[in-house]
């Protein structure tokens, strides 16, 4: 799935004896070509016999590359464990892939499952929090009917079930009316899922395609405006080269510093988990929280890393606010050994091991749809209140036929 470039490849050849490859970049053997998964380095250099060792960290040799084999799909749990269709690497494991306004939960027998706590009544507000006989779940509480603004449907079982008919996948414009896979919800319709910085497009068969309008050959500017044999699409314009600051990868222009497809030169994609970041792959790592060798660690809490990485507190004391003592402050609670806030952290949300599910935050010990800036929360769905149609300017306002949200 990698590639590297020359540049890339002679400074790992040249170091990896000594210090091992980075995230994302080629895994080399003693023999100065690339890695193959039976490959085993010397950390003492060739002919050394100081113990093997791969890739830095918690990262492993996959086809010659090094990669965190815990979000890793195609190499989830170990390499070559490649993860399904619409479903994602966790802990070393494949789970099913959450939308927005979905969770990942354990179902009846213990299997990780994608659902809505703001509708499902044996998940309402949250994982495992089941309503009682003849109640449903409306708006994330147990309640005899459904809220307004929902409709109640019938789920796989036959239980009864609040949805939401204008962002439900399972029940998209109507009860049962289920997207396929790649598709959200949206206004009652289901429509293909594009990335934010892509839309969508036909594409010349007639299919629907997720197109870059800054860079893509068939698409440059606008959906169905290709480029002429020889040119690239540079900022949206067909051009004869890439501007300042960009590389011709296959036609395209990229910004090999920052794209993660193209990280350093093209096709040197990184893995996953990681961010391009100077034309190199490194760990994205969530705010608050501090890198150190191919991992990341929060400093205000981590016995390993308290305060700074490597700074570890010695047996019997806790990390609280970034010091270590030997019991936590104001405000802290010890959770295996470790002060949390359990009113803010999303692994211990209210009470030690209550972790909130994607697309949540915890505020006030209570997992919460988490809204950007700019969006409103309507019955779990974010939403633009400035220009969506079908909330203008409030949750539920429909505009009238004819009529724009502005």
């Amino acid at each position: 799935m990698q590639r590297t470039t020359s540049s890339i490849a002679f400074v790992c050849a040249a170091l990896a004896w000594v210090v091992g490859c980075g995230p994302g970049q080629p895994a080399v053997s003693d023999a100065g070509g690339p890695a193959t998964d039976g490959d085993v380095f010397d950390a003492a250099g060739p002919g050394g016999d100081a113990g093997a060792r791969m890739c830095d960290g918690a990262l492993s040799a996959c086809g010659g590359t090094c990669t965190d084999t815990q979000v890793d799909p195609l190499n989830c749990g170990g390499c070559g464990v490649r993860c399904g269709a619409e479903m994602a690497c966790q802990n070393g494991g494949c789970v099913p892939a959450c939308v927005d306004g979905e969770s990942l939960c354990a179902d009846a027998l213990g299997r990780p499952t994608c659902v809505r706590p703001l509708t499902d009544a044996a998940h309402c507000g949250g994982c495992s929090m089941p309503c009682a006989a003849g109640e449903v779940c409306s708006s994330g509480v147990c309640a005899a009917d459904c809220a307004a603004g929902t409709t109640e449907c019938m789920d796989a079982a036959g239980g009864r079930r609040c949805a939401d008919t204008r962002s439900d996948r399972r029940n998209c414009g109507a009860c049962g009316a289920s997207c396929e896979a790649g598709f959200v919800c949206e206004a009652g319709a289901c429509v293909v899922s594009c990335p934010s910085s892509q839309v969508s497009c036909t594409s010349g068969s007639g299919g629907v395609v997720c197109a870059d309008l800054d860079s893509d050959l068939m698409h440059c500017g606008a959906c169905a405006s290709p480029c002429d044999a020889g040119e690239v699409c540079s900022g949206g314009v067909c051009a004869a080269s890439c501007g300042t600051g960009l590389t011709e990868c296959a036609g395209v222009c990229r910004d090999v510093s920052t794209d993660r497809s193209h990280c350093g030169g093209c096709g040197v994609m990184c893995g996953a988990g990681q961010i391009c970041e100077r034309g190199t792959c490194q760990v994205s790592c969530p705010s608050g929280q501090l890198r150190c060798g191919a991992t990341c660690h929060d400093p205000e809490n981590d016995r390993a890393h308290c305060g700074g990485c490597a700074a570890s507190c010695d047996a019997g004391q806790v990390c609280s606010r970034g010091s270590c003592t030997l019991s936590c402050g104001g405000g802290l609670t010890v959770c295996s050994g470790v002060c949390r806030d359990l009113t803010t952290d999303l692994q211990h949300c209210g009470a030690c091991g209550a972790s909130c599910g994607a697309g949540e935050v915890c505020s006030a010990g209570r997992c919460q749809v988490s809204c950007g800036g700019g969006l409103a929360n309507c019955d779990g769905v974010c939403r633009d209140l400035a220009t969506d149609h079908a909330n203008c300017g409030a949750c539920s306002q429909y505009c009238g036929g004819g009529e724009l949200c502005a």
